[in-house]
């Protein structure tokens, strides 16, 4: 028999036992599924994660500390200390690294968690200080309202980050573009007195809305002023996307008022941020910093963490999903048996008709494989359309809580896992199919015609 008329035939042999074939296919269909579902949350979590750092601002960007301070990410996934202390990451340091080919801009990393008031709320929040060197070009193309800095003493001024509008009450980042903010102490935010506000009576068999609140600042509480001049777009800036933006003078001002004391002397610094023409620089320039002895970090050795942690994430879900797959086998073996037992005088009359060994062996191999690839596209189809909506109701629940959530995808099928699981479940049931096979091709043609 021609491989084609094999083919034919055990297709059409499917047909025979509607349900039976349906019961079998929707045994690996949940296996499939099942799989498909856990693969695909693991590989939904890791896009997200990596999708905050893969951002031109980060891709770009070299942590710089002094050696010796802290274990960092490349020391922990090479299980080895950073060694003795390096030289001290003062603002001749910081000048020094401007020089090196490649570097577009260096300075300290100023940062302090602040308390953040507008509106009557309050929220908090961090400040990153940005020198107008380092504007270019990644900030100014985020911008959503307003503009950016042009000078170094700016001011008393800021850029806003979008997520904050919705709980700082801005109806918009328009409305947010010249208002007045106030930044204190972190620590005093449990200082403001909180009144609730009148809310409208519900309808008739309506819900009544959340509370809302208003605060009130302390009259001896220390603040600074700052204006509104722009609003950037938090999700252009993945993980840095809840940052409050000042010019570096307001930030070092900002740090020395409000922020936690490092106990560095004046000029010292805890960290540095040198930014670099394009990716393709980081390797040399983070090289030049190494041999002048300080430590450095990039989004690339936060990556390669992210990637052996889900790495090994896959690998035990794929575990616990290919149980399913394996009951689905078992399923499998017993169906074409019994099909085998079935049809007995059937392999008898193809055996006296001229049929081979390997003939009969082809027609049970690929009806368990047709049933392993009909359980496969079925599971695959159903744990997308699953992944879809765990995705839009999880999505919906934080479009609830907030308005300015970023759409994300939990679940995510990649294109490996969908080729692979139509592979596997394939396979899998073809190889199921081997013993009933085996055991259908050695009936001897006489035994079998006298069999009812």
């Amino acid at each position: 028999m021609r491989l084609g008329d094999v083919a034919s035939y055990a297709l059409q042999n499917l047909r025979r036992r509607p349900l039976r074939t349906a019961l079998t296919v929707s045994g690996v269909a949940v296996g499939v599924g099942t799989l498909v579902m856990l693969v695909s949350l693991a590989s939904g979590l890791q896009r997200i994660m990596s999708s905050q750092f893969d951002r031109a601002e980060l891709v770009t960007r070299i942590s710089v500390e002094r050696k010796g301070r802290g274990r960092g990410i490349r020391a922990l996934l090479n299980n080895k200390d950073e060694g003795p202390e390096g030289p001290p990451l003062t603002d001749a340091a910081i000048a020094g690294f401007r020089e090196i080919p490649g570097v577009t801009a260096a300075y300290p990393e100023v940062a302090p968690i602040l308390g953040l008031e507008a509106n009557e709320r309050i929220a908090p929040v961090a400040a990153s200080a940005l020198p107008v060197s380092a504007l270019e070009p990644t900030y100014p193309p985020t911008l959503i309202a307003g503009r950016y800095w042009e000078a170094e003493d700016a001011g008393q001024v800021c850029v806003l980050p979008s997520v904050l509008l919705s709980r700082m009450r801005f109806k918009g980042p328009e409305e947010a573009v010249g208002a007045t903010i106030y930044l204190t102490h972190f620590q005093s935010l449990p200082r403001y007195k909180r009144e609730a506000l009148p809310q409208p009576a519900p309808g008739p068999g309506e819900e009544p809305p959340p509370p809302e609140y208003r605060y009130q600042r302390p009259g001896d509480l220390e603040v600074i002023e700052l204006s509104v001049i722009g609003v950037y777009d938090s999700q252009r800036l993945g993980i840095l996307g809840r940052m409050l933006h000042v010019p570096m003078e307001q930030g070092l001002l900002l740090q020395d008022r409000f922020g936690f004391n490092t106990g560095l002397p004046t000029g010292e610094h805890m960290r540095a941020v040198v930014r670099v023409e394009s990716h393709e620089q980081i390797d040399s320039v983070q090289g030049a910093l190494d041999q002048r002895g300080f430590k450095t970090e990039t989004v690339f050795d936060y990556l390669q963490a992210i990637e052996v942690v889900f790495s090994v994430f896959k690998v035990l879900l794929t575990f616990f999903g290919m149980v399913g797959l394996v009951v689905a086998f078992f399923g499998i073996a017993n169906t074409m048996l019994m099909a085998v037992l079935e049809r007995t005088r059937e392999i008898g009359v193809l055996k006296a008709l001229g049929a081979r060994d390997r003939d009969v062996r082809r027609v049970f191999v690929i009806e368990a494989g047709a049933i392993g690839l009909l359980g496969g596209l079925v599971g695959l189809g159903g744990g997308w359309v699953l992944g879809q909506g765990f995705n839009a109701i999880a999505n919906l629940l934080e479009a609830f809580k907030d308005s300015e959530a970023i759409a994300r995808g939990f679940f995510y099928v990649e294109t490996w896992l969908a080729l692979g699981v139509l592979v596997l479940s394939t396979l899998l049931a073809a190889a199921a199919g081997l013993y009933p096979a085996w055991r259908a091709a050695r009936l001897a043609p006489v035994e079998a015609l006298r069999r009812d």
